[in-house]
């Protein structure tokens, strides 16, 4: 008798039961937009997908969110130059003195890549910069170490007037026998007349007498002395020397003042006499 009602039930109820499985499988395909057999992000439990669950090669770029791979991720020494887009890395992207020459192209360091004061002695390697390597004008004595500068790094005729500062160069620095006519102006004698008047010859009493001699405006005075033209009355005898000569280059002309003494005698009608000369180089 029961199991007869529940036949009679099943009948009667059959196209309910139905309606019932299309209403919610119905339900369970609309909740999927691929279709059937498909899995959307609610169907998957947070952190449940792992490496073994996905094919090899089957995640693409698409499948990452932005700014989701982070360094701890990449494996050492897997990011080549492909990897890096052209013109992405900076200063803030290298480290202390992780790029060497190794690392660049020939040719690719110019000025604009090179820091304000940035070289510096041991960032140069021995004999490798030479005159192509340097602008025009582009090295002053600010940039040269205190004796840097040998004979082998000035080439020959280098060295002219301009290039060296006033009175710098004395006999220290010139080589023995290096200096000929050649390396010099035209050289000059200018003559002065000085006079001595001695009253009394031979008395012991030597009188002094001076005069000056000047060069030319730009001419330098290298030298300076003094010859004899008049002994006074006592020609033969007459005490007579050249006493001193001081250059002073102070003024706009070299001018020296040369003295000389006499005790020859003769006095004022009959003088010695005696002619400073001065030996000048035209500048």
């Amino acid at each position: 008798m029961r199991s007869t009602t529940i036949r009679n039930h099943l009948r009667s109820s059959v196209i309910g039961y139905v309606a019932l499985f299309v209403a919610l499988s119905g339900t369970a395909m609309a909740s999927h937009p691929g279709g059937a057999d498909t899995i959307s992000a609610a169907d998957i439990i947070n952190n449940e997908i792992r490496t073994e669950d996905i094919r090899d090669a089957n995640v693409t770029t698409a499948d990452y969110r932005a700014d989701s791979i982070t360094t701890g991720k990449i494996a050492d020494g897997e990011v080549g130059s492909a990897d890096v887009l052209d013109g992405s890395l900076g200063a803030a992207d290298l480290g202390v003195d992780s790029v060497g020459t190794a690392e660049l192209v020939g040719g690719s360091v110019g000025t604009f890549e090179i820091g304000a004061n940035e070289v510096l002695s041991r960032n140069i390697a021995t004999a490798e910069v030479n005159g192509g390597d340097i602008a025009s004008d582009a090295v002053s004595g600010a940039d040269i170490a205190n004796d840097a500068v040998g004979r082998l790094e000035i080439a020959q005729d280098a060295v002219g007037t301009v290039e060296i500062a006033t009175d710098s160069v004395g006999g220290a620095e010139i080589v023995t026998d290096s200096v000929t006519s050649g390396e010099l102006g035209s050289v000059f004698q200018r003559e002065g007349l000085g006079l001595v008047e001695d009253p009394v010859a031979h008395d012991g009493i030597w009188t002094v007498g001076t005069d000056t001699v000047s060069c030319n405006s730009g001419e330098v005075m290298l030298s300076v002395t003094m010859n004899w033209t008049d002994a006074g009355i006592d020609v033969d005898h007459g005490e007579k020397a050249f006493s001193s000569a001081e250059i002073d280059p102070s003024g706009s002309i070299d001018t020296a003042t040369v003295t000389a003494i006499f005790d020859g005698g003769g006095g004022s009608d009959d003088p010695a006499t005696f002619s400073p000369v001065a030996t000048c180089l035209a500048a």
